[in-house]
């Protein structure tokens, strides 16, 4: 689990800059296939249509 910051009107807030669990889990799902199948970032950012220098 990710910090939390105490309940504000009943939310919990996560710390800032801290990375959400779903973008980690599949950020490393995505690293795992690409490694799996021998790609580099530069070919799945094409693949996708983005830049390599395009933040997601």
């Amino acid at each position: 689990m990710y910090p939390r910051v105490g309940p504000v009107d009943g939310v919990l807030l996560k710390k800032e800059n801290t990375p959400d669990p779903v973008d980690i889990h599949v950020g490393r799902r995505l690293r795992l296939r690409r490694e799996i199948l021998r790609l580099s970032q530069e070919q799945v950012a094409n693949g996708c249509d983005f830049s390599t220098d395009t933040e997601v």
